[in-house]
């Protein structure tokens, strides 16, 4: 079993490959105490305490989408919009009503008719609202209407079968309303079902204003750095393959160091603290520009993958 560290100072650690982050502290119960956990070659976010043990000076920030200015010619705008990415095709489904679709409701009351629309894209920004002939509205089933008198609906491809239980560590606004007062309003500041990647390096939230906002892929919540040192300690975990990345952005006077250490949290000859050169500038793992750990430490990691490793930030 293995355990490491990674030191940071003004720096910004995003997220990690077949690694975590810790600072070795005193009086810590041994690495051979603790139940490992198995995260194979996957990248492992930030987004809840999962792979955290300790942290020391630094801490975890929500990061801040970016809007995107409206699409020239069709942009997505609708009530609780839901965004998939299916293959090369996104799809989007929103409910609406008309005010001449007048029809009795559950109480017998005249009241204007729900229904659901449809639209698809092929690169997430600009979107094509396609003729489906289902259903007559205002006179016309010329529309991309799917469903009527439907009040939710809610579709999904569920990618992780079986799972239920998540942390969540953020409960202020992920999208403020911002400076416009129609904004402030009930049910103004909705924003679609679903963050789905619409390149190499980004992924998109869509507003129901029509807006989109982007975030770098997996840029949901780093770990800190101020202008005083910091670290973090992960819990014990086995990891596959020949390297370590981490994604990352420091200051200019900032940096980035890491570790390996064994399961009684002694540093491994060769990937000690003192043998990584300090870690400087920005790198992603997802858009290619990822930072092999090893350029600054040891040869590789064949040695001690598949062990137990412990990672520390400082």
């Amino acid at each position: 079993m293995q355990q490491g560290k990674i030191k940071l100072s003004h720096s910004t650690l995003n997220k990690t490959k077949t690694m975590a982050i810790t600072k070795q502290q005193k009086n810590r119960m041994p690495a051979s105490m603790e139940s490992p956990i198995d995260i194979d070659s996957q990248l492992q976010l930030f987004v809840d305490r999962f792979i955290i043990d300790i942290l020391d000076d630094v801490e975890l920030r929500l990061q801040q989408p970016v809007r995107l200015p409206k699409p020239n010619l069709t942009p997505l705008m609708g009530d609780y919009i839901k965004v998939i990415k299916d293959g090369d095709l996104y799809r989007a489904y929103w409910r609406d009503n008309a005010l001449t679709y007048i029809a009795k409701d559950a109480h017998g009351e005249d009241d204007r008719v729900e229904f659901y629309r449809y639209a698809e894209s092929r690169n997430g920004h600009e979107w094509e609202y396609p003729k489906l002939g289902l259903y007559e509205i205002d006179g016309s089933s010329s529309n991309n209407v799917i469903f009527k008198n439907v009040h939710n609906f809610s579709p999904f491809l569920d990618a992780r079968p079986g799972s239920t239980k998540y942390e969540r560590l953020f409960t202020e606004a992920f999208i403020r309303p911002g400076l416009d007062p129609e904004r402030w309003g009930n049910r103004a500041n909705y924003v679609a079902l679903n963050v789905v990647p619409t390149g190499p390096a980004e992924m998109s939230i869509y507003h129901q204003s029509g807006h989109r906002y982007v975030l770098r892929t997996d840029g949901f919540v780093s770990v800190h750095a101020g202008a005083k040192e910091g670290s973090l300690l992960t819990r014990q975990f086995k990891f596959t393959g020949r390297e370590l990345l981490i994604n990352y952005s420091t200051s200019a006077s900032g940096s980035i160091q890491v570790e390996i250490q064994d399961e009684k949290n002694q540093p491994i000859p060769g990937f000690r603290l003192m043998d990584c050169a300090s870690i400087i500038g920005v790198a992603g793992v997802t858009s290619g520009e990822d930072k092999s750990l090893l350029e600054g430490i040891g040869d590789d990691t064949q040695g001690v993958a598949g062990g137990t490793t412990l990672h520390r930030d400082g």
